[in-house]
């Protein structure tokens, strides 16, 4: 397999990934409990997949 062939298979892996996550936040799953099971730290696991929204400054 070639760098371009992986690296697409490595990004669609990733999308994969992220919307499994997804699914289980709207799930009602605890975030800390998807971050133990995919091995890392909660924060970390907020800091790829930020779920919160925050409104824009108007200025």
């Amino acid at each position: 397999m070639d760098d371009k062939k992986f690296n697409k298979l490595y990004e669609e892996l990733r999308a994969i990934k992220s919307l499994l996550v997804l699914n289980l936040q709207n799930a009602g799953i605890e975030s800390k409990a998807i971050a133990k099971a995919l091995g890392m730290s909660a924060g970390r696991l907020s800091q790829i997949h930020a779920t919160k929204k925050y409104k824009k400054k108007n200025g």
